[in-house]
């Protein structure tokens, strides 16, 4: 049905004599191609959204599970170390 619209239209449809300058075609081709690139930039980070999202349900107890990270004060003690190797201690 749609195929036999679009030829019917075609059929009774005359010249126009529209002129295209090539600036305009270049513009037509860049606005395409942001539009896919936009689509697919979008689709991407939805995908990675969700995969985040549901690998953030699946792997609740891997964060009980991990080694408990090092304190502030290790931290400080270890700053202090390099600083006296390095030869800037105070």
């Amino acid at each position: 049905m749609i195929w036999r619209l679009l030829l019917f239209t075609l059929a009774l449809s005359t010249p126009s004599f529209a002129y295209l300058d090539p600036v305009t075609g270049n513009i037509i081709i860049q606005f395409a191609l942001a539009a896919v690139a936009g689509v697919a930039l979008t689709f991407g980070r939805l995908k990675n959204r969700a995969k985040e999202f549901w690998d953030g349900l699946k792997k609740p107890s891997e964060s009980e599970d991990s080694q408990p990270t090092a304190t502030e004060d290790e931290d400080d003690v270890s700053e202090d170390s390099t600083r006296e190797d390095a030869g800037l201690a105070p």
